[in-house]
């Protein structure tokens, strides 16, 4: 009669007991420090060029014709209009980091009715050679947008070290 109760209570003890024990011992833990992150910057001079098949134009929506960002830092952006075939061009881009770096463009073309879908080419250039290069294609109304992600380790003419 007092074994199922003094059963219950035991279990209890041992259950509490534990989680007061696993929560003594979290906090006994020493905490990391927070560590600042080292940023290697590339070596180079480095452009950014944009070319478009299309009139690239704002609308009442989204004004801008041109945005081009770099790891979300905004780099480029244009409300006015754009023709097509001309390039954009970025000179000395600077924050280009060794390793991965990513670049978003977005680009709104006019509501003329074309059938022909729409492309926009964005090249990265160190010391004057591509090192990354993407066509981006979008549907007649629609923006082209996209990303391009490019190594900053490599480039032409560098060894395999």
């Amino acid at each position: 009669m007092f074994l199922r109760p003094l059963l219950v209570l035991i279990i209890a003890v041992v259950v509490l007991g534990s989680v007061q024990s696993l929560m003594w011992f979290q906090r006994s833990i020493p905490r990391r420090q927070a560590e600042d992150i080292l940023t290697v910057v590339a070596e180079g001079a480095f452009q950014v060029r944009v070319t478009l098949t299309f009139d690239a134009v704002g609308d009442a929506f989204a004004p801008e014709s041109l945005v081009i960002q770099h790891e979300g830092q905004e780099l480029y952006r244009s409300e006015e209009r754009i023709p097509a075939g001309q390039e954009v061009v970025l000179e000395d881009v600077e924050g280009i980091k060794l390793g991965e770096n990513r670049f978003y463009l977005a680009a709104v073309g006019s509501e003329q009715p074309t059938a022909q879908p729409r492309a926009v080419r964005i090249q990265v250039l160190r010391d004057g050679q591509v090192i990354g290069q993407q066509i981006f294609w979008g549907e007649p109304g629609e923006p082209v947008e996209g990303e391009l992600v490019v190594d900053a380790r490599w480039w032409p003419g560098a060894s395999d070290e």
